[in-house]
């Protein structure tokens, strides 16, 4: 596709009206997005699975679950009281390195 050059000119005006302007100034120039150029990301069609899912998934308890809820090693989404998880973020998450928590000195 060739490249073209575009040169607007315009004047300012005095009233501080300069984005209106300089919108009215482009807006013959430019063409309308075609369904070629304008690409949609694609639909996340994951159904989210419950708690009681998810421990089984993992292979967890349900409050070794809610430990790694708490410390942001699994992530998660809450509708009202629930507690939603999709799989394909579970498994991200665990191809992450864990950070352990920092080290206490114990004072005598």
């Amino acid at each position: 596709m060739e490249q073209k050059e575009l040169i607007i000119k315009f004047c300012i005006p005095e009233g501080g009206e300069l984005l209106q302007a300089f919108v009215k100034a482009l807006l013959p120039h430019l063409n309308p997005p075609s369904s070629e150029t304008l690409q949609l990301p694609p639909v996340n069609e994951e159904k989210p699975i419950s708690k009681n899912e998810a421990c089984r998934f993992l292979g967890c308890s349900a409050p070794t679950l809610t430990k790694w809820m708490a410390n942001g090693t699994i992530p998660f989404s809450r509708k009202g009281r629930r507690v939603y998880f999709l799989k394909s973020l579970i498994l991200k998450s665990l191809e992450q390195p864990i950070i352990l928590g920092k080290e206490t000195k114990r004072c005598r």
